[in-house]
């Protein structure tokens, strides 16, 4: 089992990474907002706070396809390492296959159906599906 946490609080994370071994971080942008911080400045305090062997997430907020693709380039190369979060949409999964060739690594994620789960795992492996 891997535990990740759904947060942008800094110092909750320093504190639970302390005592659990904390898989990661996963964030969107509503979470960031209630932060009331710049997601240029959490999320390199994030990824500092779950050390070397973290993974940290983030996700796009672009509804169109051009815009997710371009949010996840700038994600990646302002955070090393980081796993984009993209909705599993018609217009996410045309995000996901542009920057499967990209190389950039993306999780799908608010599946909230059956269609959904099925079509976001398909035949894509460097795909990571949350369903919750």
């Amino acid at each position: 089992m891997e535990l990740y946490l759904d947060t942008a609080n800094v110092a909750e994370v320093e504190r639970l990474a302390r005592i659990f071994p904390i898989a990661g971080v996963t964030t969107n942008p509503s979470i960031i907002a209630a932060s009331k911080e710049s997601i240029w400045e959490v999320l390199p305090r994030l990824q500092k706070a779950i050390g070397d062997e973290g993974i940290l997430f983030a996700q796009t907020m672009s509804r169109d396809a051009q815009g997710m693709v371009k949010e996840a380039k700038h994600l990646r190369d302002a955070i090393p390492g980081i796993v984009v979060k993209i909705p599993v949409t018609s217009e996410g999964l045309a995000a996901i296959k542009m920057l499967k060739k990209e190389g950039i690594t993306t999780l799908g994620t608010a599946v909230y159906s059956r269609r959904a789960r099925i079509t976001g795992g398909a035949g894509w492996s460097q795909i990571r599906c949350s369903i919750r």
